[in-house]
């Protein structure tokens, strides 16, 4: 008898083991399914905290429209390229003969006005000079030749001619060009920017107009520069020789120089 309820108490209690073990399982399930739309619902949030929209506009609400501005000026810069070449039997009586001519040519250029730092050396150079038999034998090096030649700047544009026949007296042997140009700071180059945007402001109205938009700002504006190109005159050595008492300052006349600006500007429209 007692064996038999000993039974059925342990039968019992296996039941109300796998009852509990069920009723775990099922608490830990529904709260996996329950923490499941937490999690989502938290970073579905996260993400439209900070709209894209809002931080670049729609390229639809854009109107990127170019402008150019023109402007006639005259140069307030001009740069005289003078070298100095000389020849020797050696390379080093070369080099010592070019190198205390132009020294000299460089103190006189300063004695003349122009600053130290508007001087600057654009080229030496050192090169063997060859023979070359009638017969076809091999060439042969007879001598050196050296070469330097600097770029020489002032905004005395009047006194282009003067400082030319300063550099030829000095012991200048080329002079192989002058550029008229415009400098940094001179007013043409603003002037040409604010036509630029004023042509693209036209624009963009006139274009607003007939597609029935409003512009309401400014996205952005890109500038792609003032073009100055400099102005080469061409110049000949023989110009500037003169008699005795010195060398002839050549006439030099300035050209006129456009300067041309070209910017982009995004409007923002609605």
């Amino acid at each position: 008898m007692s064996k038999r309820i000993s039974k059925r108490i342990s039968k019992s209690v296996l039941f109300l083991c796998l009852i509990a073990v069920s009723i775990i399982a099922l608490v830990l399930f529904a709260g996996c399914k329950i923490a499941r739309p937490l999690v989502s619902v938290k970073e579905k949030e996260t993400v439209h905290t900070v709209p894209i929209s809002e931080l670049t506009p729609s390229p639809n609400r854009l109107l990127t429209i170019s402008g150019t501005g023109k402007v006639i000026a005259s140069p307030d810069e001009v740069t005289v390229m003078a070298g100095v070449e000389t020849k020797s039997k050696t390379a080093k009586e070369a080099m010592d003969t070019n190198s205390k001519i132009m020294n000299d040519l460089i103190d006189a250029v300063k004695k003349f006005g122009i600053d130290e730092k508007d001087i600057a050396t654009i080229g030496v150079n050192i090169y063997p000079d060859y023979y070359y038999p009638n017969d076809g034998g091999p060439s042969q090096i007879v001598g050196y030749s050296a070469w330097n030649q600097v770029n020489i700047k002032t905004k005395e544009i009047d006194k282009a001619g003067e400082l030319i026949a300063v550099i030829t007296e000095a012991g200048a042997t080329s002079i192989s060009g002058i550029e008229f140009r415009l400098s940094e700071d001179n007013q043409a180059n603003i002037d040409a920017l604010n036509l630029a945007y004023d042509n693209a402001l036209a624009k963009a109205k006139s274009l607003a107009s007939k597609v029935g938009v409003e512009i309401v700002g400014i996205y952005s504006v890109t500038e792609s520069g003032a073009e100055t190109p400099p102005q080469p005159v061409s110049y000949s050595m023989e110009k500037a020789v003169g008699g005795e008492g010195g060398v002839t300052p050549p006439p030099v006349q300035p050209q006129n120089i456009e300067v041309i600006s070209n910017i982009s500007v995004s409007y923002l429209i609605k």
